[in-house]
């Protein structure tokens, strides 16, 4: 499975991230920075009165590999 991995700065200049499943996997780069700008200017995340989303950094498509070594099939 891909997920949207976004990263910001926020009030205090940390890095701070956010992760999305079930993304569609065609979105442009202009659609994502779009969509970040709004994340950024909704206001919406806060923690500790500190805004969690100040300045979008970076997006990027991550996708986890799951390489089985053992199964027990009695459980």
């Amino acid at each position: 499975m891909k997920q949207l991995a976004l990263a910001f700065k926020n009030e205090a200049g940390k890095t701070r991230h956010m992760k999305l499943r079930y993304v569609n996997t065609d979105l442009d780069p202009a659609t994502v920075k779009k969509a970040m700008e709004e994340i950024t200017g909704s206001d919406l995340f806060h923690r500790d009165n500190e805004k969690m989303f100040v300045t979008p950094i970076s997006a990027q498509f991550v996708e986890t590999i799951e390489t089985p070594i053992y199964k027990n099939d009695l459980v």
